[in-house]
């Protein structure tokens, strides 16, 4: 684990800790709140775990970079050295600090404290590991988008719409976006069966009723919506998401997973499942940025057992953020881009899956590219490559 140190105090940039963890420190500091973005992007670019803030750094410049951390870079833990009273302990709360050491306690105290925080970390990569289990055995694709408008829920349908072509009957498609679920508007299905029907411990037990639950689409493809209303929403026992994923992954070929937005428990058990994660972000500096911090937030918690394909969707010239532009905000290459196309909401409010259609272009090609990717029938690539020699599928 390592552990940045923000302070000129002696003991502190003479501190040493025991086992693997490996210390930094930044003795060179401003001490103006507003350079506290550019503190923060250094302490993210450092890859520490934990940040530990001297005495010498006024108090309400803790709680600033403390509630910054906290809003960009949550996996990241904020330990601060310092004199602390009743009022100094109780903010300390609110602003997300992880701890507080006195001085007075010693430099050993924070030593300890700190190895509590690699310990805490330690066992919730185990536990993730362990409910993860061999996801990318699966065909359990989670298909998320931190901001709504993306696209996200539309990607979903035609992905699924798309495997249950190539598997009939073996595709299911579960709106876990359980405030505003669109899938089964999307694809104009009347069901009388939601996610909440079945999240619970009686239908847990039966997988073959879990089953007879799904309301199928005319391509074959099989839906669990979302819950019609805020009581069937708190029907749903804790856990049970987990366990209905679980179940319908030992089921079907596939489990195509629409996801809402932010981080939600449903979004979180989604990810851990996964075998491919499809991110799906529009062309906006503020959704490229949120997509970065989840993606980031995400790998802190070990939810990487998986294969991940970022997607740049509703791709436009007019917005002046094209690939590379993207790829600069974000930090990691995009996977595929889809390109606009007015064609993709009116089949939407057609409730008809884009893919259905007979339009071509390159949004459909795209798609197809991802389709292929997530199905296992190629790698995954670049979505417009200047020169392909693969044969479409019957």
């Amino acid at each position: 684990m390592k552990v940045l140190v923000l302070s000129r105090e002696e003991e502190l940039a003479a501190l040493e800790l025991d086992g693997d963890h490996k210390v930094s420190v930044m003795s060179e500091l401003g001490k103006r709140v507003e350079e506290i973005h550019e503190l923060v992007e250094h302490v993210s670019k450092q890859r520490a775990e934990v940040l530990v803030l001297g005495p010498e750094l006024p108090q309400d410049l803790i709680f600033e970079i403390s509630k910054r951390m906290r809003a960009t870079h949550p996996e990241i833990d904020v330990v601060a050295y310092c004199p602390a009273d009743g009022s100094f302990l109780a903010r300390a709360m609110k602003e997300g600090l992880r701890d507080v050491v006195a001085p007075e306690q010693g430099i050993e105290e924070l030593k300890r404290s700190i190895s509590l925080i690699a310990e805490a970390k330690r066992l919730l990569t185990q536990h993730i590991q362990q409910a993860t289990g061999d996801a990318n055995d699966r065909g359990i694709i989670t298909v998320f988008g931190p901001k709504g408008g993306s696209g996200k829920t539309t990607m979903a349908v035609n992905i699924a719409f798309e495997l249950a072509r190539l598997a009939p009957n073996e595709v299911v498609l579960v709106d876990l976006d359980l405030f505003a679920g669109e899938v089964a508007d999307l694809l104009q299905i009347d069901a009388e069966s939601s996610i909440a029907s079945v999240a619970n411990t009686q239908s847990l037990k039966d997988a073959t009723g879990m089953k007879l639950s799904l309301s199928q689409h005319p391509s074959g493809l099989l839906v669990l919506p979302a819950p019609n209303s805020i009581s069937e929403i708190e029907r749903i026992e804790e856990g049970a998401i987990k366990e209905v994923i679980e179940v319908l992954g030992e089921s079907f070929k596939y489990v195509v997973l629409d996801t809402g937005p932010g981080s939600t428990d449903a979004t979180i058990d989604a990810v851990a499942a996964a075998s491919d994660l499809v991110a799906v972000l529009s062309p906006e500096v503020g959704a490229i940025r949120a997509m970065q911090r989840h993606l980031e937030a995400f790998s802190a918690l070990n939810l990487v057992n998986h294969k991940k394909h970022i997607v740049l969707n509703k791709n436009d010239p007019k917005t002046g953020m094209d690939t590379g532009s993207a790829e600069a905000v974000l930090m990691m290459p995009i996977s595929y881009t889809v390109a606009y196309d007015r064609s993709i909401p009116v089949a939407g409010n057609q409730g008809i899956p884009f893919l259905e259609t007979a339009v071509k272009g390159q949004a459909q090609a795209a798609i197809r590219e991802l389709i292929d990717a997530v199905a296992g029938l190629q790698a995954d690539g670049p979505s417009v490559p200047e020169k392909s020699s693969r044969k479409r599928r019957k």
